[in-house]
């Protein structure tokens, strides 16, 4: 998850605090309350994913009648039965050549195995990014021809870097570079090793899988404009209402004894008579929790109301903990998904493997908003990714709220219900569901609930600007 420009990940770093940084321990997964830690290991940042990043392997090759066998052994027999049919013994000639052939590749020696290595990096990447994969095959006996090649799949690009061939030592080397069009945990394409036996009479050819590679979102560049109104006392970068030593002009009293000579407000004081002096509001950290709605989706692959909303929820992310924030998520369906708040470059992934699975969360599941209330620390900004369709969602946001907690929801819904039916029950069922929609935004609004439309068209940046004031909670 990134935003354009920055997709490496969020480079700033800040020290745990208390009590908040020992949630950062890793995603939790609950099915019908039971959750579980994720498995994976971590050195230095990086995470293992299933055998490292190079793996070696034999397989067994499958000879089979190459084409060309097939052809000369198709020459081989019309001309015999010519030359007896035709009483013509003269006609075995054009016989004698093709079996010639067969003879010796039949007597050539043809490897029984294949070892191949594969090492592909980087193992998780954005949307978009270069993945390089090298592979180097060894038959381990001289061939009349070694090709290397992945297999189509829908969604990867497909390029060859370099290739380099040495038949005769039955070897092959090459590098691909593929680019995954959607996030998610994407299984790489195949390779396929297909191998010509000398005299190209013989093929064997195998497909191996290559494992899998996380892809995180890539978000649209944002800025991070929406904060809460009451800030945790941690020090950060957003202006707080309560006076402090920041750099943001929070107003003018007159002078105490005790405050500093330079914050004395000459101008002020003389149009005033007696001393004045300027006040600058605190600089705070922010507690910021994103909230991802995949009780529905609609639209097709990459561009659906779920792609969009983890692409924004990467760009918001990414821009919180580069302004030193400590950020969550949570990801809710049928199942949830969640990882507390945290701060630093590496909790960037940390995020976006918690969410990795979010398309699978679809189902009737139910208790979300329990979990989200145990997921959620006090005074944490929720801001939810969802198209407000299914009723699940729309009573947890209400639930939070009601409960004290400053919540804001982008609204990712992009279409209006497909017309069915006759065009003049189309038009009504259209025309009620409008009034619904309205009812229900406004609702929302009722109960201090800032929704605001993201267009797929439209730029995150503006949705976030629309935010001008900080969002109040139970105490604003």
């Amino acid at each position: 998850m990134g935003a354009a420009g920055h997709r490496r990940g969020p480079g700033r770093r800040g020290p745990g605090r208390g009590a908040g940084a020992a949630r950062d321990r890793g995603a939790e997964r609950e099915h019908g309350g039971e959750r579980e830690h994720g498995g994976e290991r971590e050195h230095g940042g990086e995470r293992e994913h299933g055998g490292g990043p190079g793996h070696v392997s034999g397989h067994r090759l499958g000879w089979r009648p190459a084409p060309l066998a097939h052809r000369l052994a198709t020459v081989a027999v019309l001309a015999g039965a010519a030359a007896l049919l035709l009483s013509r013994p003269n006609l075995l000639l054009v016989a004698a050549p093709p079996v010639g052939v067969l003879a010796a590749g039949l007597a050539a020696r043809r490897p029984d195995a294949v070892a191949v290595l594969a090492t592909e990096r980087p193992r998780r990447c954005f949307e978009g990014e270069p993945v390089e994969i090298t592979v180097t095959a060894d038959a381990g006996g001289p061939l009349d021809g070694i090709a290397l090649s992945l297999a189509p799949v829908r969604g990867f690009g497909v390029e060859i870097a370099s290739y380099a061939e040495d038949p005769a030592a039955g070897k092959a080397e090459a590098t691909f570079v593929v680019r995954p069009g959607r996030w998610g945990r994407r299984p790489l394409p195949h390779l396929v090793v297909d191998c010509r036996s000398r005299y190209r009479t013989g093929r064997a050819r195998v497909a191996l899988p290559l494992g899998e590679i996380s892809v995180f979102p890539a978000g649209p560049p944002v800025r991070p404009r929406i904060v809460p109104l009451d800030l945790p006392r941690r020090l950060g970068e957003h202006a707080a209402r309560a006076a402090g030593s920041g750099v943001e002009f929070a107003g003018i009293r007159p002078y105490q004894p005790g405050d500093r000579a330079r914050d004395v407000n000459w101008k002020a004081s003389g149009l005033r008579g007696r001393l004045h002096v300027t006040t600058r509001a605190d600089q705070r950290q922010a507690e910021i929790v994103l909230a991802v709605d995949a009780c529905t989706d609609l639209g097709g692959p990459g561009d659906s109301g779920l792609d969009r909303a983890m692409r924004g929820a990467a760009a918001l992310a990414t821009a919180y903990l580069r302004g030193g924030d400590r950020v969550g998520i949570v990801a809710f369906g049928g199942t949830t998904r969640w990882l507390a708040p945290g701060q630093g470059g590496h909790h960037f992934h940390r995020l976006a493997e918690a969410v990795m699975d979010a398309r699978s969360l679809q189902g009737t599941g139910t208790g979300i908003g329990r979990v989200l209330r145990t997921a959620l620390p006090p005074g944490a900004l929720v801001i939810v990714f969802s198209p407000l369709l299914d009723d699940r969602a729309v009573r947890t946001v209400q639930d939070l709220r009601r409960r004290g907690r400053p919540v804001v929801v982008i609204d990712t819904l992009d279409r209006e219900p497909p017309p069915g039916g006759r065009p003049a029950a189309a038009a009504l069922s259209l025309r009620l569901w409008r009034l619904d929609r309205r009812a229900l935004l406004a609702g929302l609004a009722d109960l201090g609930i800032p929704v605001v439309a993201w267009a797929p068209d439209g730029s995150l940046d503006a949705v976030a600007a629309a935010f001008r004031r900080p969002v109040p909670g139970r105490h604003s």
